[in-house]
Protein backbone atom coordinates (compact mmCIF):
# COMPACT_ATOMS: atom_id res chain seq x y z
CA UNK A 1 0.00 0.00 0.00
CA UNK A 2 1.86 3.40 -1.14
CA UNK A 3 0.87 6.00 1.51
CA UNK A 4 -1.42 8.75 -0.70
CA UNK A 5 -2.48 12.92 -0.16
CA UNK A 6 -5.10 13.05 2.27
CA UNK A 7 -7.12 14.69 -0.54
CA UNK A 8 -8.07 13.26 -3.93
CA UNK A 9 -10.97 15.64 -5.67
CA UNK A 10 -12.87 14.03 -8.48
CA UNK A 11 -14.56 16.78 -10.78
CA UNK A 12 -17.85 16.29 -13.10
CA UNK A 13 -20.70 17.83 -14.13
CA UNK A 14 -22.37 14.19 -13.03
CA UNK A 15 -22.47 12.94 -9.79
CA UNK A 16 -23.41 9.71 -11.55
CA UNK A 17 -20.52 9.17 -13.32
CA UNK A 18 -17.98 10.10 -10.77
CA UNK A 19 -19.61 7.33 -8.38
CA UNK A 20 -19.62 4.55 -11.55
CA UNK A 21 -15.62 5.66 -11.59
CA UNK A 22 -15.26 5.41 -7.52
CA UNK A 23 -16.88 1.89 -7.20
CA UNK A 24 -14.10 1.12 -10.92
CA UNK A 25 -11.59 1.93 -8.72
CA UNK A 26 -12.37 0.13 -5.78
CA UNK A 27 -13.25 -2.95 -8.03
CA UNK A 28 -9.54 -2.71 -9.91
CA UNK A 29 -8.32 -2.16 -6.12
CA UNK A 30 -9.11 -6.12 -4.94
CA UNK A 31 -12.05 -7.99 -3.81
CA UNK A 32 -14.73 -5.96 -1.91
CA UNK A 33 -15.48 -6.57 1.78
CA UNK A 34 -18.70 -8.12 2.63
CA UNK A 35 -20.53 -4.56 3.30
CA UNK A 36 -19.05 -3.08 0.10
CA UNK A 37 -20.59 -5.50 -2.45
CA UNK A 38 -23.60 -5.20 -0.67
CA UNK A 39 -23.33 -1.50 -1.16
CA UNK A 40 -22.40 -2.47 -5.17
CA UNK A 41 -25.56 -4.09 -5.23
CA UNK A 42 -28.12 -1.43 -3.36
CA UNK A 43 -26.13 1.25 -5.73
CA UNK A 44 -26.37 -0.92 -8.76
CA UNK A 45 -30.14 -1.31 -8.64
CA UNK A 46 -31.31 1.98 -7.87
CA UNK A 47 -31.75 2.80 -11.84
CA UNK A 48 -31.28 0.89 -15.23
CA UNK A 49 -29.24 4.43 -15.52
CA UNK A 50 -26.91 3.13 -12.31
CA UNK A 51 -26.10 -0.25 -14.33
CA UNK A 52 -25.90 1.02 -17.87
CA UNK A 53 -23.44 3.82 -16.79
CA UNK A 54 -21.61 1.28 -14.47
CA UNK A 55 -21.18 -1.15 -17.42
CA UNK A 56 -20.08 1.57 -19.30
CA UNK A 57 -17.01 2.00 -17.02
CA UNK A 58 -16.40 -1.60 -16.65
CA UNK A 59 -15.15 -1.60 -20.75
CA UNK A 60 -11.64 0.38 -19.67
CA UNK A 61 -10.98 -2.53 -17.15
CA UNK A 62 -9.86 -5.90 -18.01
CA UNK A 63 -12.24 -8.65 -16.09
CA UNK A 64 -14.28 -6.07 -14.10
CA UNK A 65 -17.46 -7.22 -15.91
CA UNK A 66 -16.45 -10.54 -14.35
CA UNK A 67 -16.29 -9.10 -10.56
CA UNK A 68 -19.33 -6.89 -11.04
CA UNK A 69 -21.47 -10.30 -11.53
CA UNK A 70 -20.06 -11.43 -8.62
CA UNK A 71 -20.96 -9.40 -6.09
CA UNK A 72 -24.46 -8.92 -7.84
CA UNK A 73 -25.10 -12.68 -7.58
CA UNK A 74 -24.03 -13.17 -4.23
CA UNK A 75 -25.54 -10.09 -2.57
CA UNK A 76 -28.94 -8.68 -1.78
CA UNK A 77 -29.56 -4.92 -1.96
CA UNK A 78 -29.86 -2.87 1.67
CA UNK A 79 -31.21 0.40 2.43
CA UNK A 80 -29.39 3.50 1.21
CA UNK A 81 -29.13 4.23 5.19
CA UNK A 82 -27.52 1.29 6.64
CA UNK A 83 -24.40 1.82 4.28
CA UNK A 84 -21.75 4.27 2.52
CA UNK A 85 -19.98 3.33 -0.36
CA UNK A 86 -21.81 5.29 -3.52
CA UNK A 87 -19.05 7.82 -3.41
CA UNK A 88 -15.41 7.87 -3.00
CA UNK A 89 -14.62 7.96 0.47
CA UNK A 90 -11.34 9.72 1.46
CA UNK A 91 -10.16 7.96 4.64
CA UNK A 92 -7.64 10.27 6.72
CA UNK A 93 -5.47 8.03 8.09
CA UNK A 94 -6.00 4.87 6.11
CA UNK A 95 -6.33 5.36 2.12
CA UNK A 96 -7.69 2.46 1.04
CA UNK A 97 -6.97 2.99 -2.82
CA UNK A 98 -3.83 2.27 -4.28
CA UNK A 99 -1.57 4.41 -6.68
CA UNK A 100 -2.61 3.03 -9.70
CA UNK A 101 -6.06 2.68 -8.64
CA UNK A 102 -6.61 6.52 -8.47
CA UNK A 103 -4.59 6.95 -11.55
CA UNK A 104 -7.04 4.44 -13.57
CA UNK A 105 -9.83 6.18 -12.14
CA UNK A 106 -8.70 9.82 -13.37
CA UNK A 107 -7.45 8.94 -16.32
CA UNK A 108 -10.77 7.29 -17.20
CA UNK A 109 -12.75 9.74 -16.24
CA UNK A 110 -11.04 12.23 -18.17
CA UNK A 111 -11.16 9.77 -21.10
CA UNK A 112 -14.80 8.16 -21.03
CA UNK A 113 -16.36 11.62 -20.16
CA UNK A 114 -14.25 14.16 -21.35
CA UNK A 115 -16.96 16.76 -22.10
CA UNK A 116 -18.19 16.54 -18.70
CA UNK A 117 -14.52 18.46 -17.72
CA UNK A 118 -15.57 21.01 -20.33
CA UNK A 119 -18.56 22.11 -18.35
CA UNK A 120 -18.39 25.45 -16.89
CA UNK A 121 -20.01 24.20 -13.74
CA UNK A 122 -17.40 21.66 -12.06
CA UNK A 123 -19.12 20.17 -9.33
CA UNK A 124 -17.02 18.57 -6.61
CA UNK A 125 -17.90 15.70 -4.70
CA UNK A 126 -16.18 14.10 -1.42
CA UNK A 127 -17.15 12.27 1.37
CA UNK A 128 -14.51 12.19 4.22
CA UNK A 129 -14.57 9.86 7.35
CA UNK A 130 -12.93 9.28 9.80
CA UNK A 131 -12.09 6.17 11.56
CA UNK A 132 -12.84 5.48 15.58
CA UNK A 133 -10.17 7.36 17.52
CA UNK A 134 -9.08 9.37 15.34
CA UNK A 135 -9.58 13.19 14.44
CA UNK A 136 -9.22 14.95 11.59
CA UNK A 137 -9.34 18.57 9.98
CA UNK A 138 -9.65 19.11 5.88
CA UNK A 139 -9.87 22.86 4.17
CA UNK A 140 -12.48 22.82 1.30
CA UNK A 141 -11.67 24.60 -1.64
CA UNK A 142 -13.31 27.86 -0.97
CA UNK A 143 -11.03 27.96 2.30
CA UNK A 144 -13.89 26.80 4.69
CA UNK A 145 -12.58 23.91 7.64
CA UNK A 146 -14.27 21.03 8.27
CA UNK A 147 -12.96 19.80 11.66
CA UNK A 148 -14.04 16.28 12.33
CA UNK A 149 -14.15 14.23 15.37
CA UNK A 150 -13.82 10.27 15.84
CA UNK A 151 -16.24 8.01 13.62
CA UNK A 152 -17.32 10.68 11.55
CA UNK A 153 -18.81 10.83 8.34
CA UNK A 154 -19.76 14.15 5.69
CA UNK A 155 -20.54 14.51 2.41
CA UNK A 156 -19.76 17.87 0.81
CA UNK A 157 -21.25 18.94 -2.50
CA UNK A 158 -19.77 21.97 -4.13
CA UNK A 159 -21.24 24.06 -7.46
CA UNK A 160 -20.79 27.16 -8.81
CA UNK A 161 -24.08 28.37 -7.03
CA UNK A 162 -23.93 26.27 -3.35
CA UNK A 163 -21.88 24.52 -0.59
CA UNK A 164 -24.08 21.94 0.09
CA UNK A 165 -22.43 19.10 3.16
CA UNK A 166 -24.68 16.28 5.03
CA UNK A 167 -23.49 14.92 8.20
CA UNK A 168 -24.48 10.68 8.23
CA UNK A 169 -22.40 10.17 11.32
CA UNK A 170 -20.69 11.70 14.41
CA UNK A 171 -19.70 15.31 15.05
CA UNK A 172 -18.13 17.98 12.97
CA UNK A 173 -17.09 21.67 13.79
CA UNK A 174 -17.11 23.83 10.87
CA UNK A 175 -14.88 27.34 10.29
CA UNK A 176 -17.14 28.98 7.21
CA UNK A 177 -15.25 31.10 4.13
CA UNK A 178 -17.72 34.11 3.82
CA UNK A 179 -19.50 34.15 0.11
CA UNK A 180 -22.60 35.73 -0.30
CA UNK A 181 -23.05 34.31 -3.79
CA UNK A 182 -22.99 31.03 -2.70
CA UNK A 183 -25.20 29.43 0.70
CA UNK A 184 -23.24 26.78 3.27
CA UNK A 185 -25.31 24.23 3.76
CA UNK A 186 -25.25 21.31 6.59
CA UNK A 187 -27.47 18.60 6.89
CA UNK A 188 -27.70 16.07 9.67
CA UNK A 189 -31.21 13.77 10.80
CA UNK A 190 -33.87 15.93 9.96
CA UNK A 191 -32.33 19.41 10.13
CA UNK A 192 -30.48 22.45 7.93
CA UNK A 193 -28.23 24.60 9.00
CA UNK A 194 -27.34 27.49 6.57
CA UNK A 195 -24.35 29.01 8.07
CA UNK A 196 -24.53 33.40 7.72
CA UNK A 197 -20.63 34.04 8.17
CA UNK A 198 -19.88 31.99 11.28
CA UNK A 199 -17.92 29.07 12.85
CA UNK A 200 -20.33 26.12 14.50
CA UNK A 201 -20.96 22.17 15.14
CA UNK A 202 -22.71 20.04 14.19
CA UNK A 203 -23.79 16.56 16.48
CA UNK A 204 -25.59 13.25 15.01
CA UNK A 205 -26.60 11.46 18.10
CA UNK A 206 -29.01 8.23 16.82
CA UNK A 207 -32.27 10.87 16.11
CA UNK A 208 -30.78 13.41 18.19
CA UNK A 209 -28.53 16.28 16.62
CA UNK A 210 -27.12 19.11 18.99
CA UNK A 211 -26.05 22.24 17.01
CA UNK A 212 -23.55 24.74 19.10
CA UNK A 213 -22.57 28.06 17.39
CA UNK A 214 -19.01 29.56 18.53
CA UNK A 215 -19.00 32.84 16.10
CA UNK A 216 -21.69 34.78 14.21
CA UNK A 217 -24.91 33.31 13.29
CA UNK A 218 -26.73 30.35 11.42
CA UNK A 219 -30.50 29.62 10.02
CA UNK A 220 -31.85 26.75 11.27
CA UNK A 221 -34.73 24.93 9.36
CA UNK A 222 -36.33 21.41 10.03
CA UNK A 223 -36.60 19.44 6.66
CA UNK A 224 -39.04 16.39 5.41
CA UNK A 225 -38.06 13.14 4.61
CA UNK A 226 -34.56 12.92 3.45
CA UNK A 227 -33.22 9.47 5.32
CA UNK A 228 -32.97 8.18 2.08
CA UNK A 229 -32.18 10.74 -0.45
CA UNK A 230 -28.79 11.51 -2.65
CA UNK A 231 -27.42 14.85 -1.41
CA UNK A 232 -28.32 16.73 -4.74
CA UNK A 233 -32.29 15.37 -3.57
CA UNK A 234 -31.85 16.71 -0.25
CA UNK A 235 -30.86 20.17 -1.57
CA UNK A 236 -34.50 19.94 -2.69
CA UNK A 237 -36.33 19.01 0.15
CA UNK A 238 -39.36 20.89 1.84
CA UNK A 239 -38.42 23.11 4.52
CA UNK A 240 -41.26 22.98 7.58
CA UNK A 241 -42.08 25.01 10.66
CA UNK A 242 -40.59 28.57 11.09
CA UNK A 243 -37.08 28.84 10.87
CA UNK A 244 -34.95 29.77 13.63
CA UNK A 245 -31.99 32.24 13.84
CA UNK A 246 -29.27 31.21 15.91
CA UNK A 247 -26.00 33.73 16.98
CA UNK A 248 -22.71 32.96 18.82
CA UNK A 249 -22.82 31.37 22.60
CA UNK A 250 -26.40 29.56 21.88
CA UNK A 251 -26.72 25.52 21.20
CA UNK A 252 -29.40 23.57 19.99
CA UNK A 253 -31.26 19.93 20.41
CA UNK A 254 -33.25 18.63 17.78
CA UNK A 255 -35.36 15.03 18.60
CA UNK A 256 -37.78 14.21 16.71
CA UNK A 257 -40.33 17.26 16.06
CA UNK A 258 -39.03 19.24 19.69
CA UNK A 259 -35.94 21.80 19.39
CA UNK A 260 -34.23 23.50 22.30
CA UNK A 261 -32.79 26.61 22.31
CA UNK A 262 -30.57 27.31 25.07
CA UNK A 263 -27.86 29.32 26.02
CA UNK A 264 -24.47 27.74 26.81
CA UNK A 265 -21.46 28.72 29.04
CA UNK A 266 -18.18 28.95 28.91
CA UNK A 267 -17.46 26.05 31.27
CA UNK A 268 -19.82 24.07 29.02
CA UNK A 269 -18.57 25.03 26.19
CA UNK A 270 -14.88 23.87 26.81
CA UNK A 271 -16.57 20.59 27.83
CA UNK A 272 -18.32 20.14 24.58
CA UNK A 273 -14.63 21.00 22.22
CA UNK A 274 -12.98 19.19 24.52
CA UNK A 275 -12.38 16.69 21.82
CA UNK A 276 -10.43 19.37 19.56
CA UNK A 277 -8.10 18.98 21.91
CA UNK A 278 -7.56 15.36 22.28
CA UNK A 279 -9.54 15.68 25.12
CA UNK A 280 -12.49 14.66 27.37
CA UNK A 281 -14.07 16.59 30.11
CA UNK A 282 -16.01 15.47 32.82
CA UNK A 283 -17.94 17.42 35.13
CA UNK A 284 -20.21 15.34 37.86
CA UNK A 285 -21.63 13.48 35.12
CA UNK A 286 -23.11 9.52 35.45
CA UNK A 287 -20.92 6.57 34.80
CA UNK A 288 -23.54 5.60 31.86
CA UNK A 289 -22.56 8.75 30.34
CA UNK A 290 -18.60 8.33 30.71
CA UNK A 291 -19.01 5.53 28.87
CA UNK A 292 -21.17 6.01 26.12
CA UNK A 293 -18.62 8.99 25.60
CA UNK A 294 -15.46 6.55 26.13
CA UNK A 295 -17.38 3.90 23.51
CA UNK A 296 -17.01 6.82 20.86
CA UNK A 297 -13.06 6.39 20.62
CA UNK A 298 -12.60 3.33 22.02
CA UNK A 299 -12.45 -0.34 19.96
CA UNK A 300 -12.99 -2.35 23.38
CA UNK A 301 -16.76 -2.25 24.14
CA UNK A 302 -17.33 -1.24 27.56
CA UNK A 303 -20.31 -2.23 29.96
CA UNK A 304 -21.54 -1.68 33.16
CA UNK A 305 -22.53 -4.91 34.34
CA UNK A 306 -23.43 -3.78 37.57
CA UNK A 307 -26.80 -1.21 36.91
CA UNK A 308 -26.21 0.54 40.49
CA UNK A 309 -23.38 2.14 38.96
CA UNK A 310 -25.28 3.53 35.96
CA UNK A 311 -25.71 7.12 38.37
CA UNK A 312 -22.25 6.91 39.84
CA UNK A 313 -20.99 10.62 39.37
CA UNK A 314 -17.43 11.07 37.49
CA UNK A 315 -15.45 13.80 36.84
CA UNK A 316 -11.96 14.56 35.71
CA UNK A 317 -10.10 15.50 32.20
CA UNK A 318 -8.97 12.57 30.28
CA UNK A 319 -7.14 11.89 26.78
CA UNK A 320 -9.29 10.06 24.23
CA UNK A 321 -6.82 8.59 22.87
CA UNK A 322 -5.98 6.42 25.79
CA UNK A 323 -9.40 4.82 26.83
CA UNK A 324 -6.95 2.60 29.19
CA UNK A 325 -5.85 5.33 31.61
CA UNK A 326 -9.56 6.31 31.96
CA UNK A 327 -10.27 2.90 33.21
CA UNK A 328 -7.29 3.17 34.92
CA UNK A 329 -8.62 6.17 37.07
CA UNK A 330 -12.06 4.76 37.44
CA UNK A 331 -10.43 1.65 39.02
CA UNK A 332 -7.79 3.54 41.35
CA UNK A 333 -9.79 6.83 41.93
CA UNK A 334 -13.60 5.07 42.13
CA UNK A 335 -13.07 2.11 42.99
CA UNK A 336 -14.64 0.88 40.31
CA UNK A 337 -13.78 -3.11 39.27
CA UNK A 338 -12.40 -3.08 35.78
CA UNK A 339 -12.70 -6.66 34.14
CA UNK A 340 -11.71 -7.88 30.79
CA UNK A 341 -14.19 -10.17 29.37
CA UNK A 342 -14.35 -11.50 25.79
CA UNK A 343 -12.55 -10.10 22.94
CA UNK A 344 -12.28 -6.29 22.97
CA UNK A 345 -15.84 -6.20 25.85
CA UNK A 346 -14.57 -4.58 29.05
CA UNK A 347 -16.84 -4.73 32.28
CA UNK A 348 -17.20 -2.27 35.00
CA UNK A 349 -18.50 -3.56 38.16
CA UNK A 350 -18.60 -2.23 42.12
Amino acid sequence: MVDMPSKFPLKTSDALEMEAASWMAQLDNGPLSPTDKLALAEWTNRSPKHAQILRHYAKVWDGIDVAIDEVLLTSKPVTLTSILKSWFVIRPMHFMMSASAILALFITAVFVFQSSFMSPHKDQFYVYQVEKGEKYSQTLTDGSVIHLNTDSVVEVKYTDESRVLRLLRGEAFFEVAHDPSRPFDVYAGEGRVQALGTAFSVKLDGDTVDIIVTEGKVRFDRVKDIAEKTLAEVEQSVKIDTPIFMEAGQTMALKDETQKLTNIDEARLKKEFAWRNGEMIFSGDTLEFVVNHMNRYSDKAIVISDLELRSFKISGTFKSDNIDVVLEALESAYDIKVQNGETNVVYLSK
